[in-house]
């Protein structure tokens, strides 16, 4: 596979890569309008509609089965739920409200639960939707990640979780290569596709507990930590 691949937005080798380049936009996009909006005294509404105009624009090219470069389709689809996350985090107490744990898991099940009942075949890595179901999917979305956040802060304190949240950017880029290998390994002794699964996962997850300090160690400007180029 073409190392350029990634031009075209599809058909990476190490597929999850696809997310860091459709971030970077994101990025793009959103700081653009928060800037553009800066000096209104409207902002917050005025960054809530050009995200779902943006999203909008996303959803129906993807629909359509228009690609357009670099994942550019794939960000513009996705920035509703980015908004989503800056309203929450910047413009709420919401994840700092001291509320009973059995509360928040009793919510996030239930959001979980609404998930399954209207989530539509859905394909983010090639951006495409049902034309006729865009409700569905950002609802869907919305409510995934905002039981997601219930689940995070009740898991928050506990540390081995703090410390692949710190490095998710290394898990990213690195799990396909590492589930690969250990699926090569695991496949010679177990068969049935259950246990398998959870071998797998677990080998690959113990193993970034050496990957992650030696990549931090020897090349961090890899993961971002230290810069590669000194000004």
């Amino acid at each position: 596979m073409s190392i350029f691949n990634f031009i075209k937005g599809r058909g990476y080798s190490n597929n999850p890569v696809w997310f860091l380049l459709a971030l970077f936009w994101i990025f793009i996009f959103f700081y653009g309008i928060v800037y553009i909006t800066k000096k209104s005294k409207y902002q917050d509404i005025l960054i809530v509609l050009s995200s779902i105009l943006l999203g909008t624009l996303g959803y129906v090219i993807g629909s359509y089965k228009i690609d357009l470069i670099l994942n550019i389709d794939n960000a513009l689809t996705a920035i509703p739920y980015f908004c989503f996350g800056y309203i929450i985090k910047m413009k709420t107490d919401l994840l700092n409200l001291n509320i009973n744990k059995m509360i928040m898991v009793a919510i996030a099940l239930i959001l979980f639960y609404l998930v399954s009942l209207i989530c539509p075949g859905i394909d983010y890595l090639g951006n495409r939707f049902p034309l006729n179901e865009y409700f569905n999917v950002y609802a869907s979305g919305l409510f995934g990640t905002f039981g997601i956040l219930l689940i995070s802060k009740i898991m928050e304190k506990v540390n081995i979780l703090k410390f692949y949240g710190r490095e998710t950017l290394i898990i990213l880029c690195m799990q396909m290569p590492v589930i690969q290998v250990v699926h090569i390994i695991i496949n010679k002794f177990i068969t049935n596709d259950v246990y398998n699964f959870v071998v797998v996962l677990i080998v690959t997850m113990c193993s970034f507990l050496f990957i992650i300090p030696i990549i931090n160690k020897y090349i961090p400007w890899a993961a971002g930590k230290k810069a590669l180029i000194k000004s």
